[in-house]
């Protein structure tokens, strides 16, 4: 291993370390304001990568009916507890609030889906969608257990973990999904370093229909040897 690779190593190792130390600020800042053990953070990260690979195919991501759906029992909920409380007069401020705003998000998104719109623009979609659902999930499920004790809410917390996870299966589907290409990556970096540091000389090409995609081509002293996506995919290397 020369520095190279080393600096690489280490660059990934404060990467991941960042995000571990992300999800911990977030369970204490959640847990001192809230009293709720935040168990559910993972449902949004994988809510927000499938939103943007939905809008990458130009399709709406499964985020619209999930939001559609939780902003209507949002409404429901607090048009009841407005009316319970006499609060009537506020119910049209409450009700944009709860339910206006994340059907305008919604919509939003759904509009804008199928118009392949640039990388940046669709990361602020995916923003935007996702981080409506906090709120909602508060008003839905935590909001009225407010008082409870603290075992209550990580009961609560573990409920909403399952919940999330069936109801991303429901509106994303089972199959899988990626987005596209944003960056090499370094597993790819190191894998060419590795290979340029044995003598081999790499080639990218882009192979012309009928039979089009990617190539990646090795060459040896020894010989020769072409890859494809799908042959990398497959476990194979054809020669």
């Amino acid at each position: 291993m020369d520095l190279s690779i080393a600096a690489l190593l280490t660059q990934d190792g404060i990467t991941n370390g960042a995000v571990y130390a992300l999800l911990a600020l977030a369970l204490v800042l959640v847990f001192a304001v809230t009293r709720v053990v935040w168990i559910p953070s993972g449902e949004f990260v994988a809510y927000g990568t499938l939103t943007l690979a939905g809008l990458q195919l130009g399709k709406p991501p499964g985020t619209v009916g999930l939001l559609v759906g939780m902003a209507v029992l949002a409404g429901v909920m607090e048009a009841y507890a407005g009316w319970k409380r006499g609060e009537i007069a506020q119910l049209p401020r409450r009700l944009l609030l709860w339910t206006g705003v994340p059907l305008a998000i919604a919509g939003a998104v759904a509009l804008l889906a199928p118009m392949k719109l640039p990388l940046a623009a669709q990361i602020v979609l995916t923003l935007a969608a996702v981080t409506a659902l906090g709120p909602l999930l508060y008003r839905i499920a935590y909001q009225p257990l407010a008082d409870a004790s603290v075992l209550v809410l990580l009961i609560v917390s573990v409920a909403v973990h399952f919940v999330l996870t069936g109801l991303g299966l429901w509106f994303f589907g089972a199959e899988g999904s990626r987005t596209g290409h944003i960056g090499m990556g370094l597993g790819f970096f190191i894998s060419k370093t590795l290979l340029e540091r044995t003598g081999a000389a790499l080639a990218f090409l882009n192979r012309p229909a009928p039979d089009k995609g990617a190539v990646v081509r090795v060459r040896w002293a020894r010989g020769d040897f072409e890859t494809t996506a799908e042959s990398i995919l497959g476990g194979g290397i054809a020669p």
